[in-house]
């Protein structure tokens, strides 16, 4: 069965909805039990809900097309991203403050120095007790399990979209299910040891999970800002890859970086390859390309792609011929089956200036020394003693024929 993909608005006023359930529930169950760590985990619910704004208005602004923005306002999205991290930091360090407030409670004369000289918030202990623990397990519990689904589904919806905003927000509601986890968990305690303090040392570890979902998506964020590299391990897994695709010399000057979600590719190919021909090239580039990405968690991408001849300086290389027992020219074998060379010159890989000269092969030595010939040209199993003998590399043909050079 096919899965149904949602806008990416209607997948974020699905998640507003549920973070505003969560905010009612938690600051109601909080305020009655007297509890910080459903309090500080309402206000970060209610920074979800500001943070889930911004990426709305960063979608619809991402998905403008603009011809003076040749890679799109993707950025825009990254943009926002830190916006949110920073104000999840906000919501971590307000978060500790109230944690550091409730560990200090045991002692009465470390919160009365802490109010005086650090403006520490005053605190009061959590409600222990059967008429309390019920309501905060529901609200945890049950937070817990939404957390995990939604943020689940966000980002499934996120990546078949192409929004990166809203798999990095997915990611952050399922974070929210630890939290609620660890709160669940702080309340039991408390109840069992019948010791409020330990509520300091939850609303703590809520903020560190803030802290830690904020830092991942100030990452993220800065990243596509920066135009920081899309990494060296995924760079050199594009350039094997390139490299594989038949007429492809080398993949050179990869320079790659994201904008926003999308990948974007710039490379450059050698090829000796034909206009016609690069056309086909250029496509099986970037299937294999976005291919090799996948592997590397990045769903989308854009490749520019140039390709370039192999620079080559100008030289002469010779062919060595022979005659065959019906008086066909082929490519020489050996050294001494040859009774005439083709002298050419090499320019930009083709072959100018084609000139034959007979001669007995006990003269091939001093003849294309006097040529300045670079390198010459045998169609049998090359013999290393044939490279000394001639003080130049001797390079086995593909093919007996002439014709394989277009002669």
């Amino acid at each position: 069965m096919k899965k149904r993909i949602l806008s990416p608005n209607a997948v974020m006023l699905v998640i507003i909805a549920i973070y505003i359930v969560k905010v009612l529930a938690k600051s109601t169950v909080g305020t009655y039990a007297s509890s910080s760590a459903q309090i500080a985990d309402a206000w970060h619910n209610s920074s979800d809900i500001v943070a889930a704004l911004f990426v709305i208005v960063a979608v619809l602004i991402s998905n403008l097309k603009r011809p003076e923005y040749p890679y799109g306002l993707h950025r825009v999205e990254s943009i926002f991203s830190v916006v949110t991290g920073l104000l999840l930091l906000y919501v971590a360090f307000d978060t500790a403050v109230h944690g550091l407030s409730a560990l200090l409670y045991v002692r009465p004369a470390a919160a009365a120095w802490g109010q005086a000289h650090l403006h520490l918030p005053a605190f009061a202990p959590v409600k222990l007790g059967l008429k309390y623990l019920p309501w905060i397990l529901a609200v945890s519990l049950s937070g817990a399990v939404c957390s995990w689904y939604a943020g689940s589904w966000q980002m499934r919806q996120g990546k078949a979209s192409g929004h990166e905003s809203i798999v990095s927000d997915g990611r952050e509601t399922r974070c929210d299910g630890i939290v609620e986890l660890g709160t669940a968990a702080g309340a039991i305690l408390e109840n069992i040891l019948g010791l409020a303090w330990i509520e300091g040392i939850v609303t703590l570890l809520v903020a560190f999970f803030i802290a830690e979902a904020a830092f991942e998506i100030l990452r993220r964020g800065l990243r596509s800002l920066v135009l920081k590299s899309i990494g060296g391990e995924i760079e050199a897994d594009l350039k094997r890859t390139a490299e594989l695709v038949p007429g492809v010399l080398e993949a050179t000057k990869l320079r790659t970086f994201f904008s926003g979600p999308v990948a974007i590719i710039n490379m450059k190919i050698v090829s000796r390859n034909p206009l016609l021909a690069q056309r086909d090239m250029k496509q099986a580039l970037e299937r294999i390309g976005a291919a090799a990405l996948m592997h590397h968690d990045v769903t989308d991408s854009k490749f520019y792609i140039r390709f370039a001849m192999p620079e080559e300086k100008p030289h002469r290389i010779a062919i060595g011929i022979a005659k065959t027992s019906n008086g066909t020219a082929v490519i020489a074998p050996t050294l001494g089956a040859i009774s005439a060379v083709y002298v050419c010159d090499v320019v930009d890989g083709e072959l100018r200036n084609v000139v034959m000269e007979e001669l007995p092969s006990s003269w091939l030595e001093v003849r294309l020394k006097q040529k300045r010939v670079r390198k010459l040209i045998c169609s049998g199993k090359i013999d290393p003693f044939w490279t000394q003998k001639l003080g130049m590399p001797v390079e086995q043909s593909p093919h007996r024929s002439l014709a394989a050079y277009g002669l």
